[in-house]
C-alpha cells in the first residue's frame, strides 16, 4: 500500500471513531421535554445609551450600559455595567453598578457589585454597596449588606440599610459606625 493510501484508510478510521464516539454520548443523553429546554433571550443590544426627555424638552436621566438583555421566560432584563444619571433638581443622582436585573415589569431592581449611588446636590453624598434593591411598588430601598455613606461631616458604615422613599426616613441597621472629621 502506498503512503496515500495508509493517509487515506487513518483518515477513514479516525473518523469512523469520532462518529461511533459522538453516537454513544448522544445515546447516553437523557432526553429533554419543550418544558425543559431555556428560550433564547428576547433580544441583546450592546453598547446602549438611552436618554428621557420632560415634554418640556429637559433632560430626565442618561442611561448607559454595556449590554441589555430581555429575557421573556422569565420576565427579567439584565444589564451589564449600568450607569444611571438623573437630571431631576430634587434628585440628582448619578449611578453605577458592575450588573443590574429588572423583573415585575419594572417594579424590582437589583443592582449588584460594586453598587454606587453619588448625589450631586449641594450636600455631596456618596452610597456604595455590594447590592442595592428598589421596589418602586413600595418606594423602598435597601442594601442587605454592607454599605458605606460619605457626607460632607464624615462617613457613615452599616451591615445593610432600608429606605423608604414616600417617609422619606433611613434606617441603618447591623453595628453601624459613624466619623466624623473636625474640619
Amino acid at each position: 500500500m502506498n503512503s496515500q493510501g495508509v493517509l487515506s484508510a487513518i483518515g477513514v478510521t479516525l473518523m469512523a471513531a469520532v462518529v461511533l464516539l459522538v453516537l454513544h454520548e448522544w445515546r447516553d443523553m437523557p432526553a429533554l421535554t419543550d418544558d425543559e429546554r431555556a428560550l433564547p433571550p428576547a433580544l441583546i443590544v450592546h453598547g446602549v445609551q438611552a436618554r428621557a426627555f420632560s415634554p418640556e424638552g429637559a433632560l430626565q436621566y442618561d442611561l448607559r450600559a454595556e449590554s441589555i438583555t430581555e429575557l421573556d421566560e422569565t420576565g427579567q432584563t439584565l444589564v451589564a455595567h449600568p450607569h444611571l444619571s438623573m437630571f431631576n433638581p430634587a434628585l440628582a443622582w448619578e449611578v453605577t453598578a458592575d450588573e443590574g436585573e429588572i423583573s415585575d415589569k419594572g417594579r424590582h431592581v437589583v443592582l449588584r457589585g460594586a453598587v454606587e449611588a453619588r448625589d450631586h446636590g449641594p450636600d455631596e453624598i456618596l452610597m456604595e454597596s455590594g447590592e442595592l434593591i428598589y421596589e418602586s411598588r413600595l418606594e423602598q430601598l435597601r442594601s442587605p449588606g454592607r454599605v458605606r455613606i460619605t457626607h460632607p461631616s464624615g462617613t457613615t458604615e452599616a451591615g445593610a440599610m432600608q429606605a423608604d422613599m414616600g417617609e422619606e426616613t433611613l434606617y441603618l441597621e447591623q453595628r453601624v459606625e459613624s466619623r466624623y472629621d473636625a474640619s
